[in-house]
């Protein structure tokens, strides 16, 4: 997912990063919130951003130049500390790996923060909650989000590129970007559900107080 430097036009970096300035200031006013009702919200965003610098720096090629194929993490995030305090954790694990592994870049680091950090974060909240409203298992409604936000992740970078390459035909240049995602993506996303869905189950029997609950 990591789109590198000189992957997307000069407006379309400016406008991301725009983007992701005002999720994170978002987010930093969240956090500042958090401390004060949960100061124990500290520790846990440090241990997120661990993780999630970890799993997605396993990263696998594919044939679209600037680009990588890995897990998102961060709908796993969203639902152990909300989706507004993943943005920061996002920015922060997105920022080293550019500057310490190479991976990503600076120029693209908004559109990245973009599709990453509240896409992905934002979908799968919207999905766990959703399922949990309908009754369903908490698991399978944490497995259907990781999954789903996974996909969205990539459904959002595939937008990226296909904007970058201008709006003839946009259609065509999304689904060709996700052809090219999917034979990798498609196993990881699956995956990842199970990941996510088997992570929270094992936290709701066990400190279920661990789980964001919205308040």
């Amino acid at each position: 997912m990591h789109l590198a430097d000189g992957t997307l036009p000069a407006g379309w970096c400016i406008a991301y990063g725009v983007l992701a300035v005002s999720g994170v200031a978002i987010s930093g006013r969240s956090y500042k919130k958090s401390l004060q009702d949960k100061p124990e919200i500290k520790p846990m965003v440090a241990i997120m951003a661990a993780a999630t610098f970890v799993m997605t720096a396993i990263e696998l090629p594919i044939p679209v130049t600037g680009s990588t194929s890995h897990p998102a993490a961060t709908p796993l995030v969203s639902l152990l500390i909300g989706p507004k305090l993943t943005i920061i954790v996002s920015t922060v694990v997105l920022l080293l790996q550019a500057l310490l592994l190479g991976e990503g870049g600076i120029t693209t680091l908004g559109a990245n923060i973009v599709t990453m950090g509240i896409i992905g974060a934002f979908t799968a909240f919207v999905v766990y909650y959703t399922m949990l409203k309908l009754k369903a298992n908490i698991g399978v409604a944490a497995g259907l989000a990781g999954f789903i936000g996974d996909m969205a992740v990539y459904v959002g970078v595939s937008l990226q590129l296909s904007l970058a390459l201008g709006m003839h035909d946009i259609g065509k240049h999304i689904m060709a970007f996700l052809a090219l995602y999917m034979p990798t993506q498609l196993p990881i996303a699956l995956l990842e559900g199970l990941f996510t869905g088997g992570v929270v189950l094992f936290i709701y029997g066990r400190r279920p107080d661990l789980l964001f609950t919205g308040e």
